[in-house]
């Protein structure tokens, strides 16, 4: 009887061809923006994570033939300063006729967590239940916040409640004048992602999405605080408007962070000649936005979920959006 068997991905060229041609079998990626070829070009061959974690995925076979595939993408997160790699899960597929493979993979996922971070943010509604009850911690609810820009908020007299950058810093939206991480000047005894010059360039880069960098730095080219920020539609009810999918700072108080919004609501043409809205959201324990003038405010759902290592699942964590392949 033809046994199916679960094997590591390892990334040959020949592999790689006979997993295309499995992606491509299953469907186009989620935004039909780009090919699997550039998607896992970006993943695997321009990712600055690479070397710190050599898995890429598990395969299902069935005689000899990959019947399902669940991809790993090396990452970085941080505590007290110190980097350590973790792994986004993305992309599980399996032929209809072999779904219960789909669990031996999770099995596989919920091992690999007992060494590294495994983050989800694009599971399935019945992928969430099973992580949930595999011990994920899951983090899915967030507190999204409007902003009035321009002529809106000059009406509405929130125009100028925004803070100015500070003097020694000055606005880029080309993410060259970016040179190193200005010296963190805040705690750090949570579990974050880890932020460098190459991993934002990598960030940026991706083929599924088109992001915009705002960021504040120095005369040496250190960067004290960005926003990425995504054209989205309907991200608050049935607005249209440009949202924050990652805000950080080097520093304690998001003073710079407010500053950087604060440049858009007063020049929302740096944007588009049309940014009537923006939006940003926070996670529990996240106090980014809540002194920030904004209109209004409103829970919402989201899908991330963390499969932590015994030693770090009683660590506190902070979370943004963009973790995951959910901007890769």
């Amino acid at each position: 009887m033809p046994q199916t068997t679960i094997q590591d991905y390892q990334d040959t060229p020949a592999l790689r061809g006979e997993l295309l041609d499995f992606l491509n079998r299953t469907g186009k990626p989620p935004t039909e923006t780009c090919t699997w070829e550039a998607r896992l070009r970006h993943w695997w061959d321009e990712n600055p994570h690479a070397q710190l974690h050599p898995l890429r995925g598990y395969i299902l076979r069935h005689e000899e033939r990959i019947v399902g595939y669940a991809g790993a993408i090396p990452t970085s997160h941080s505590i007290q300063g110190q980097r350590f790699p973790t792994v986004c899960a993305t992309t599980l597929r399996v032929d209809p006729e072999h779904r219960k493979g789909a669990v031996q993979i999770l099995l596989k996922m919920r091992a690999l967590a007992t060494e590294v971070i495994v983050t989800h943010t694009t599971a399935i509604p019945k992928l969430r239940e099973t992580l949930a009850h595999m011990g994920a911690r899951a983090e899915v609810q967030v507190k999204r916040f409007l902003f009035p820009t321009g002529r809106q908020a000059s009406f509405l007299r929130m125009h100028d409640s925004w803070p100015q950058l500070g003097p020694h810093l000055r606005l880029t939206q080309n993410l060259d004048a970016v040179k190193s991480i200005a010296p963190l000047s805040r705690t750090q005894d949570k579990i974050e992602k880890w932020i460098c010059p190459e991993s934002l360039r990598w960030q940026m880069s991706t083929p599924m999405y088109a992001f915009n960098f705002m960021g504040a730095v120095d005369a040496d080219g250190a960067l004290h605080a960005f926003l990425i920020l995504q054209n989205r539609p309907r991200t608050f009810r049935l607005l249209q408007a440009w949202d924050v999918v990652e805000a950080w700072t080097a520093h304690e108080h998001p003073d710079q962070i407010h500053a950087l919004l604060g440049c858009l609501v007063r020049r929302p043409s740096l944007l588009s000649p049309n940014l009537n809205w923006l939006t940003a959201a926070t996670f529990p324990g996240d106090p980014t936005w809540t002194a920030a003038p904004h209109l209004i405010s409103r829970k919402q759902t989201v899908c991330h979920y963390f499969m932590l290592p015994e030693a770090l699942r009683d660590l506190p964590k902070h979370t943004v959006m963009a973790e995951g392949d959910l901007v890769l």
